[in-house]
């Protein structure tokens, strides 16, 4: 008798509880979107702040929280308890200002069942068809729902149409193919403007500590111009090319280059950098601030760097290398010299180089693993060329690590930056300026001549000069520094 006055009364929850979420979902279903593998990708959440975080499961879950666990497991799909992970990709521009946030879940179609959610990339779109790209995005998983995978997904977004009420956020999957379109509402007030950006006529120019930056013109580049260069071409997203003159006392200089930019607008929006190529602005607004930060090189005179030099290494031949194992602080940053490998596989433990070997092929790779609980961290890297290992601690946003070898000959040559693959794969990005904020080492390609036999290694930090300049916003194609319309080739 008693065992059935609990059958009943677990009947009536789970009756209650399946009423309430039938018409909670039947008020969300503008937020469902059923897609072609038959799951259904839903809008679980938006809101506006610094951080914000999300806990999937709804009424489902909190059901199985209150009924005794021997009645949930009859009743409700569990899956074994796989741990907490998070990912992410890109980041919030300015940690110190709010973002827009937007949570999904992916539901495989039973009562209860989530999916991994496997979201790529989103962008909003506003009356104009103005794009906004989002600035960071990822998933979260307490390990109770789905063993594999992230039952939620988010983006957020520290640009969009402000002063609309509704606008379309569209969502992409990690193959970058379009998954579903939202019609959404603007969380946030929509703001009075209390200032004017005038831009400036060009050329214009800013002059910090002897250094003169001229913005001599301003242009967009349509989408279909990228190429491959784009690894996220979702279409409409124009890039930002500028044009400057730089002199150092008067005389014009190559030694300086551009290699971060900020773009805002008046109305609060900060442009995203999840991709470079992505940081646009609405060309409908009256003007955009460009904050541009430039870095110089060793062969300025003018330029806030600090340099420290190894001397009289060795060239190792592949499949050797010579541990360097010394740190020294630049600018308040400490630069870790880690080894300099010829050719090869090389294996380090805890950021020290413990065994090489002969080249095998052609290609680069790279891999990370841990053990002990994550008190041993190996490395171990496949380069075709040299390379030098070195970590950096505390680099600000204002300032680059170069590494720079000279050999016994005189002849000067920069490492590069190594970006990964697909496969773990490693290829040179031909960017000799560093700049990291996480506590890993960096592995950077050093195409020497074959008759270098010792090198000296220059490691340098550079400070950034920074420039605002108030621009009126390109269109496509229009080069305000011309005044007429181009066509792209």
């Amino acid at each position: 008798m008693r065992l059935s006055k609990i059958w009943v009364g677990v009947a009536l929850v789970v009756l209650l509880g399946g009423f309430f979420l039938f018409l909670f979902a039947r008020g969300h279903q503008n937020f469902e979107r059923k897609l072609a593998d038959g799951t259904v990708l839903k809008l679980e959440k938006i809101s506006y702040g610094k951080s914000d975080s999300f806990k999937p499961g709804g009424l489902i879950q909190q059901l199985k929280a209150i009924l005794p666990k021997k009645f949930a497991n009859m009743i409700f799909k569990s899956s074994p308890y796989s741990g907490s992970s998070r990912w992410w990709s890109g980041d919030l521009n300015d940690t110190n200002k709010n973002a827009l946030y937007f949570w999904f879940t992916k539901r495989d179609g039973s009562f209860a069942g989530y999916a991994d959610v496997q979201l790529g990339f989103a962008q909003i779109l506003d009356e104009h068809g103005c794009i906004f790209v989002a600035a960071t995005g990822g998933g979260e998983s307490d390990g109770t729902i789905i063993s594999n995978g992230y039952p939620a997904g988010f983006f957020a977004f520290q640009a969009f149409p402000r002063h609309e009420k509704t606008f379309r956020l569209r969502v992409y999957d990690r193959r970058q193919k379009f998954l579903a379109e939202f019609m959404v509402p603007n969380p946030v007030p929509i703001p009075i403007e209390t200032q004017k950006w005038a831009a400036e006529p060009l050329p214009t120019t800013r002059e910090a500590s002897g250094v003169a930056f001229t913005l001599t013109g301003i242009h967009s580049t349509p989408a279909d111009s990228f190429g491959n260069s784009l690894s996220l071409d979702l279409g409409g997203m124009p890039e930002v090319k500028t044009t400057f003159e730089i002199s150092e006392g008067g005389k014009p200089t190559k030694a300086w280059q551009l290699l971060d930019a900020n773009w805002s607008d008046a109305s609060g929006n900060i442009a995203s950098k999840w991709e470079p190529k992505t940081a646009f602005l609405c060309s409908k607004e009256s003007a955009w601030k460009m904050q541009a930060k430039f870095f110089g090189s060793e062969e300025s005179g003018y330029a806030s760097n600090a340099t420290w030099v190894v001397k009289g290494l060795k060239v190792p031949a592949p499949g050797e290398f010579v541990a360097l194992v010394s740190t020294q602080q630049l600018q308040g940053v400490a630069v870790e010299a880690i080894a300099l490998t010829g050719a090869g596989s090389v294996a380090y433990s805890n950021n020290v180089p413990i065994k090489a070997s002969p080249p095998t092929g052609t290609k680069g790779y790279y891999s990370r693993s841990s053990s002990g609980g994550g008190f041993y961290t190996i490395y171990n890297i496949q380069s075709p060329s040299l390379h030098v290992a070195v970590r950096v601690s505390n680099l600000s946003a204002g300032q680059r690590l170069s590494v720079r070898a000279t050999d016994d000959q005189g002849r000067k040559f920069y490492a590069d930056e190594q970006q990964w693959g697909s496969g773990g794969s490693l290829n040179a990005a031909n960017i000799h300026y560093f700049f990291q904020t996480y506590d890993q080492p960096l592995f950077l390609p050093l195409d020497l001549p074959k008759d270098s036999k010792t090198v000296d290694l220059t490691f340098t930090i550079h400070q950034a000069r920074t420039a605002e300049f108030i621009v009126k916003p390109p269109v496509n194609n229009e080069d305000s520094s011309k005044q007429r319309v181009e066509k792209s080739p």
